[in-house]
């Protein structure tokens, strides 16, 4: 999927169990430009409101990889982060959001390699009929995109589950190394490219 200005998709229609709390998120890209800022390759969004988390690029800091959220409630900087230098070759990002205790542990990684982890603000979750994935925004609010990525995406997944570093690493694109039984979000009815 080519992702750029005014090209995005949005998923509709999921009919699957609650995402969340706990959930991990991974995407295989080929970023193509370094110099946008606040988009991401994969989103999981609330319909209803301004609710978000998403695999942000270069919001917060140049050329650099968060955990994006509504209103920051879920983002840090990720440390010790990563600083994307070159275009055109495939990585994987993944997020996990594991509960801790109602509050979001989190744990960002680039191609297998923890680049953050921290624990903050609250744990969300998603619920069929009030969630959408998203692919090149950060967030889909009140019918407006916010933010643009510029790449193309091989892959992506919203894992109903905190994937470990281990079964993070042994992730493959365009397979499933990972069983999706129960574990792996696959109810989506449509995509749709904007």
């Amino acid at each position: 999927m080519h992702l750029g200005d005014n090209k995005w998709a949005i998923t509709t229609g999921y009919k699957g169990s609650r995402i969340g709390p706990d959930k991990t998120l991974v995407a295989w890209i080929y970023l193509d430009n370094l110099n946008v800022t606040h988009g991401a390759p994969l989103a999981v969004n609330k319909s209803s409101g301004d609710t978000f988390d998403a695999i942000v690029y270069a919001e917060r800091q140049p050329k650099r990889w968060m955990a994006g959220s509504s209103f920051f409630r879920r983002t840090q900087d990720a440390v010790p982060g990563f600083e994307e230098k070159e275009t055109g070759k495939l990585i994987q990002l993944a997020i996990s959001y594991e509960d801790d205790g109602g509050t979001a542990k989190i744990v960002i990684y680039r191609n297998g390699d923890i680049i953050g982890n921290y624990t903050h603000g609250p744990i969300v979750s998603w619920v069929e009929g009030d969630v959408e994935a998203i692919f090149g925004p950060r967030a889909y609010i009140g019918g407006t995109a916010h933010g643009w990525v510029i790449a193309r995406v091989e892959d992506a997944r919203i894992y109903n589950a905190v994937l470990n570093e281990d079964e993070i690493g042994n992730l493959v694109e365009d397979t499933l190394a990972v069983g999706p039984n129960r574990k792996l979000t696959t109810t989506w009815s449509a995509i749709k490219h904007r």
